[in-house]
């Protein structure tokens, strides 16, 4: 059920970036190709390809972590919350990153949903990928 759960989240959140990101993140990481190989498909260096790639994972990983951290949020709590993911990630500007923190440290409910990030960060990789390939995976097994 758990896994089930993951893969709608990962689908919802991917369905979040936009069609570039996912063009690409589907070429890459689930195709396994490389920057160079769609350079020129993409229009674009393999340098620019790779830099996309990497702001897609990014967006992704972002994206999935908000998605997870969507429900049942408190009126008050409605402005950090999307925030919480890139704060865990140490990629808020500094003046978001401090009223982030701020927050924090007065509110009863999101320093729990902070925590819950951390851990969804640590075992991100296992989660993201496999949610994405499930279907693939079917698909080609039958």
């Amino acid at each position: 059920m758990a896994r089930a759960t993951d893969r709608e989240l990962v689908r919802k959140a991917f369905d979040t970036l936009p069609d570039r990101w996912q063009r690409v993140l589907w070429h890459t990481e689930i195709e396994g190709r490389s920057p160079a190989s769609l350079a020129a498909a993409l229009g674009s260096s393999p340098n620019a390809v790779a830099a996309l790639a990497y702001r897609a994972r990014e967006g992704l990983r972002q994206a999935y972590l908000s998605v997870h951290l969507s429900s049942a949020i408190p009126e008050e709590c409605r402005p950090y919350v999307p925030k919480l993911a890139a704060y865990v990630r140490r990629s808020l500007p500094p003046g978001e990153d401090r009223w982030v923190a701020a927050h924090l440290e007065q509110c009863q409910h999101c320093p729990e949903r902070r925590d819950e990030v951390m851990v969804l960060v640590a075992d991100l990789r296992s989660v993201l990928w496999p949610a994405l390939l499930g279907p693939v995976v079917l698909a080609g097994s039958g």
